[in-house]
This record gives C-alpha cells, sequence and structure tokens, in this order.
C-alpha cells in the first residue's frame, strides 16, 4: 500500500466557534441550547485508537530523545487522522495512546474505514522512524477501531446514572464547559468494550469491534465489486475471549484487519509468536482462521442480530445523518500538561507558587497550562504565560522546530495519570511589578539558578532543579 496521501486543507472546527461568537460564556446552559438547535448528538460513532508499542522500553534508553518523539507522535498522529477523515475529532490522550471519535453520517463513511486507519498507523509509523531513526524495530502502533449508538446526556445527570441503565447498553455522550474550555466524553457498555479489544491488538496490526466488522460484512453488497470481496479477505476471527463485562461473558470474537493474509511473513515479524500469546495460537492453527461470515451464526446464536439490523437501517435511512465537528478542549480524562522553563537575560528562572490545588498544594513550579488537544505547543505555551505572568517568550527550537527537555507524570486529584512535557524558552520582556495573578498562584518571582538549589525539594514540584539545568544547558547559557 503506497504511503502517499492527498493534503487537505484543516477542517472548519464550527461548534466552539459558533458557539463562541454568540458572545456569552461557555455555560452548560448556553451550549445546551446551541446543541440542541442545529446539533445532534445521538447516533453511531465509530472509536479510533493509536497505541505506541515498546514507549517503555525506548523510553528509558533515551530519556533525551522521549520528548520531542512524544509530542511529535500525538501532534503527527492528529494531522493525518484530519487528512482522512471528515469530521474526525481528537477525544482524548491517554499515556502514548490518541484517540478519536467521528460520528457516521452515511453508509458511504463506511467505505475506507479499516483502510484508512491503516494508512495513518503506517505514516505515523514511518514518520517516526524517519525522524527518529534509532525507533526501527523497536517502536511499533498497534490500532483499534470499534463503533456504539450513543445517546446525549446533560453533564449535571452523570452523577444520577446507575449501574443497571450502563448494562441495559446505553451509551451516552455528555459534555462539560466553562468560560473558555468545551470537551465531550463518552459512557457505556459498548464504549468499554473497544479498550477490552484494544488489549488483542498487536504491533502494526488493527483490531477491530465485532459490531463494526459485522455491519461492515452485511453492508458489503452496497460497496463496489472490489471493495465488497476486500472485506471478506481482510478482515478474519483470529479469537475468540471472555471479555469481562462484554456479552455476559460469553467467548467475543477478535477481528483483525489485515490487507493481505496469504502470506506469514507479510503478517508478522520473526519472533511475534514467541513473544505474544495470541500470535503463537494464529500460529498454531496454521492460519486456518474463522471467516468474517462466521459473525452471522454468532449474532444469532447470541440473539443481537436484530440490534445490528435495526443499526444498518436507521443509517440507511439517513437517521444519523446530522454530523458535528468541534474544537475539543483537554478536560480532567483527556489532560496533557505543558510547560516552560521561563528563562531571561539574567540567567534568572521564573518560579510561581501553587495556591489552593489538590495536589502540590503551596509548591514551587515554573508555571504550567493545560493544552486544548488541537492546538499547537508553541502557540499555546506563548499565550498561556503571557495570560499568567504578563511576559512574552520564545521558545527554544533546534533548525526551527519546538524541542522539548523533558516530560514527566502526574496523577491527578482524580487518580488518573496524566501525561506532561516541558521546554525551555527566553523570556523577551520582564514580568510586570504588580502584575495580577491569576488564581492557581499566590506569587511569583524570577531567581538564579543558584538561589532555587538553595530552596528545599520539599517546597518544590519534583525534579524542578534538574530540569532548570536543563533548559539552562539548552538555551545555552554561559556556565551550563
Amino acid at each position: 500500500m503506497s504511503n502517499s496521501f492527498k493534503e487537505k486543507p484543516m477542517k472548519t472546527l464550527t461548534l466552539f466557534d459558533e458557539i463562541k461568537s454568540a458572545g456569552r460564556d461557555l455555560k452548560n446552559s448556553d451550549v445546551e441550547e446551541k446543541i440542541s438547535n442545529k446539533y445532534t448528538l445521538g447516533g453511531y460513532y465509530i472509536f479510533f485508537s493509536f497505541d505506541l508499542v515498546n514507549s517503555t522500553a525506548y523510553k528509558s534508553k533515551n530519556q533525551e530523545k522521549w520528548p520531542n518523539l512524544f509530542s511529535h507522535f500525538y501532534e503527527y498522529t492528529r494531522e493525518r487522522m484530519n487528512d482522512y477523515f471528515d469530521d474526525i475529532n481528537v477525544w482524548k490522550y491517554v499515556g502514548d495512546e490518541v484517540l478519536f471519535f467521528m460520528k457516521i453520517k452515511n453508509k458511504n463513511d463506511f467505505y475506507s474505514l479499516c483502510d484508512n486507519t491503516i494508512q495513518v498507523q503506517q505514516l505515523v509509523l514511518s514518520s517516526i522512524n524517519e525522524k527518529f531513526e534509532d525507533t526501527k524495530g523497536l517502536l511499533y502502533i498497534k490500532s483499534t477501531i470499534w463503533s456504539a449508538v450513543v445517546e446525549p446526556i446533560n453533564s449535571g445527570d452523570i452523577a444520577n446514572i446507575k449501574d443497571e441503565q450502563l448494562e441495559e447498553g446505553k451509551n451516552l455522550i455528555f459534555f462539560q464547559s466553562d468560560s473558555k474550555n468545551v470537551s465531550f466524553d463518552f459512557l457505556g457498555p459498548d464504549i468499554d468494550t473497544g479498550f477490552r479489544i484494544s488489549r488483542y491488538s498487536e504491533k502494526n496490526k488493527l483490531v477491530v469491534g465485532a459490531d463494526l466488522a459485522y455491519i461492515l460484512y452485511e453492508g458489503r453488497g452496497q460497496y463496489e465489486e472490489a471493495k465488497s470481496n476486500m472485506i471478506e479477505e481482510q478482515l478474519k476471527i483470529i479469537a475468540f475471549e471472555s471479555l469481562k463485562g462484554v456479552w455476559n461473558s460469553r467467548k467475543y470474537p477478535i477481528i483483525w484487519y489485515h490487507e493481505d493474509w496469504s502470506s506469514k511473513e507479510k503478517i508478522f515479524e520473526y519472533d511475534e509468536r514467541f513473544i505474544s500469546p495470541v500470535v503463537k495460537d494464529i500460529f498454531d492453527k496454521n492460519f486456518q482462521l474463522e471467516s468474517i461470515s462466521f459473525l452471522r451464526k454468532v449474532y444469532k446464536d447470541m440473539n443481537i442480530k436484530d440490534r445490528i439490523t435495526k443499526i444498518i437501517k436507521k443509517i440507511d435511512n439517513g437517521d444519523y445523518k446530522t454530523p458535528f465537528k468541534y474544537e475539543v478542549f483537554a478536560k480532567n480524562r483527556a489532560e496533557v500538561h505543558c510547560v516552560s522553563i521561563c528563562i531571561n537575560d539574567k540567567n534568572e528562572i521564573l518560579i510561581a507558587k501553587r495556591k489552593d490545588k489538590p495536589i502540590l498544594n503551596q509548591k514551587w513550579e515554573f508555571g504550567c497550562g493545560q493544552i486544548p488537544i488541537a492546538t499547537n505547543f508553541e502557540d499555546f505555551l506563548v499565550d498561556v504565560y503571557k495570560q499568567d505572568f504578563g511576559i512574552d517568550i520564545q521558545l527554544h527550537k533546534d533548525e526551527g522546530e519546538l524541542v522539548p527537555i523533558s516530560t514527566y507524570t502526574l496523577t491527578n486529584s482524580s487518580k488518573i495519570k496524566v501525561p506532561g512535557i516541558i521546554f525551555a524558552a527566553n523570556i523577551v520582556n520582564s514580568p510586570a511589578t504588580f502584575f495580577d495573578l491569576p488564581d492557581k498562584y499566590s506569587e511569583y518571582k524570577l531567581v538564579s539558578y543558584e538561589e532555587l538549589c538553595s530552596y528545599s525539594n520539599d517546597d518544590l514540584v519534583p525534579l524542578m532543579k534538574r530540569n532548570a539545568k536543563k533548559a539552562l544547558t539548552a538555551l545555552k547559557r554561559e556556565g551550563f
């Protein structure tokens, strides 16, 4: 398959822009009114996951390179998904995984779902291998694609949802908003199924949810003849597994998509069967895999065939036709933190004291922001440090490209591990003496590296002294 793609212009992110243009704060009631008037959130959704394989091993050996690779993976994956899919939305970032979702408008949206996902996977890996040559043979990408019918619910009602309602098969989409942010999230058994089956994906492979695979199979007659044949040839049931909370623990079909199943050498690397139990089982079966047509019996025996038939009918009738595209602003479940270590021409470092925080309260830090998913690192950091401290900064670059100096992981108040990325920057102008700090800080100051080192580590966020030295070195300041 060719790794070429046709560059498309970035698509308009309409929902967020339209709400903002109303000239009012983004309160939940305002967002709800806008959505109910024009957008139909309920419908049939496709979910995508791209996950870096062996990232921990690479990170442990290449700590200096990892921050740059980390940011490249996030941003390049988002760019390529926008090239291949209309109305694609970033859902969230989870560690070394990027998740997207897309609402299906009509049956034409199905034609190239699997093929385009594989294309994106290959392009991202190829880009990483080209930019970071020592990743070849070590880093890989595994992907998962699945689907769910979802219903909208007000965010205020989420706390009242009972487990029994979710067990009945309801999948929900809800939003949260404040004066600047709009974020969407999903909840429900079919959403969870996607995360369950993702563990059966392997490097450079694509796992496809059973519902989506069955819809692709049953609708194959409506596709071009070549695509119809490809669905049967490229989708294979590679195993049946019991998944927690799925199908009442009855065996669930694990389905892989591959372009060419004719040769083991084209599908697997030489040692995968010795590492992966899933791959070993495929070899033990001598590649005698269950045809995707077997899903007809599976769904009949499970008495859930009618549910899929209804979904197909609604798609054919255009019942799910209203799309929406919005700019996601990461909150809670979709956090990526960004830090810039800002240094002036006297080698003084900007530090700020955290206030009223559930974690790391009263600790000194370098400033920090939670980046909107659809924004690049440079624009975001320039804006957030101007807003928080009144300073203009120029971020450190190498040959015109932004270069992070470190990454970190923070466990937030919800016990979720949040990734963070750190950059170095020159301060162009000094902070105003009486700048009105945001509520998240009680004070700020400029200190020398020696003064920072005199602080007790108990008063600083983790590794603050080490990262300050890295920033001074990156900016080639005298003495470092």
